[in-house]
């Protein structure tokens, strides 16, 4: 992609984050087009994709697709079968949960307020997620012997976001501090992985909602502490530090598939150039 690799020099072994609104084309970036590609890489370089390699999805509010993923997948020539025999796909429905999978057992215990999980996952999800968060998910590869080829997590802050938006305004400060504080674990933890097995990782997250904006204005005229966000994005400041990549991915237009890529923070190249891409049957696509 001439104009997204001219923002960063191509797919980096590295911690990426996207941000934008739903529809914005996150999981697109961050999931089905890297695991396209790298298939595509390997298949051209050596025939056939190695026996131990995985591409782990974590899903965090049941918006990954397989069918999309065969679509995109299928339109870059890549068997689709193939792929899918090296998918790891689970899906999260509790932070400790989440926290538990990417950073083992120690410190997963379910916080004071959070709630059972409100909807059911595939028997095989589930059983994946109980296998692996016994060690984590690092101690899980490399007991089995294992390489991840890609990691994702989209949206690595669903849950969060849901905790934050059930909280009074008047407790939230204090209340979802323990939460941050794993969510930063989490995100170190990923960066570590991709550094460790030399694959790159994707994480996603929305913006900061004007709504949300306007609930800080309203809680600061009342003389209640909550300070403003720090970053234009849901996470918090450990989303702006630990990637090497920061994109936030802007709809110009409803309705149309053009979207823009604004560097909001890169180490290889300068902060505010954009590149223009199209969301097409093979993911992405050249703008003429």
């Amino acid at each position: 992609m001439r104009e997204l690799d001219a923002l960063s020099g191509g797919m980096e072994r590295a911690l990426w984050m996207f941000y934008g609104p739903a529809g914005a084309g996150k999981t697109t970036l961050s999931c089905y087009v890297p695991i396209a590609r790298i298939s595509k890489f390997l298949l051209d370089a050596a025939g056939r994709l190695p026996e131990n390699g995985r591409f782990v999805v974590m899903d965090g509010d049941g918006g990954f697709a397989l069918e999309r993923l065969q679509q995109v997948c299928e339109a870059s020539g890549v068997p689709f079968g193939e792929v899918r025999e090296r998918l790891v796909h689970v899906e999260f429905t509790t932070f400790s949960e989440q926290h538990a999978f990417v950073c083992g057992k120690r410190g997963a215990e379910r916080e004071e307020g959070e709630e059972e999980p409100r909807r059911e996952v595939p028997p095989s999800i589930r059983r994946t997620v109980e296998e692996v968060s016994r060690r984590g998910l690092e101690g899980w590869l490399e007991e089995r012997g294992l390489v991840p080829l890609s990691i994702s997590f989209d949206p690595m802050t669903a849950i969060y976001r849901g905790l934050l938006l059930r909280t009074p305004l008047a407790s939230r400060a204090a209340a979802m501090q323990p939460y941050s504080g794993k969510l930063d674990l989490q995100l170190a933890t990923l960066r570590r992985l991709g550094v460790v097995f030399s694959c790159p990782v994707f994480v996603t997250t929305w913006p900061v909602s004007p709504l949300g904006r306007a609930m800080t204005a309203k809680a600061a005229e009342r003389g209640r502490e909550l300070p403003p966000p720090e970053q234009p994005f849901i996470g918090g400041r450990s989303f702006g530090f630990f990637p090497k990549q920061v994109w936030e991915i802007r709809m110009p237009q409803e309705g149309h598939p053009l979207r823009v890529a604004y560097v909001w923070k890169s180490r290889t190249s300068p902060t505010g150039r954009t590149g223009r891409f199209l969301l097409c049957d093979a993911g992405i696509g050249e703008v003429e």
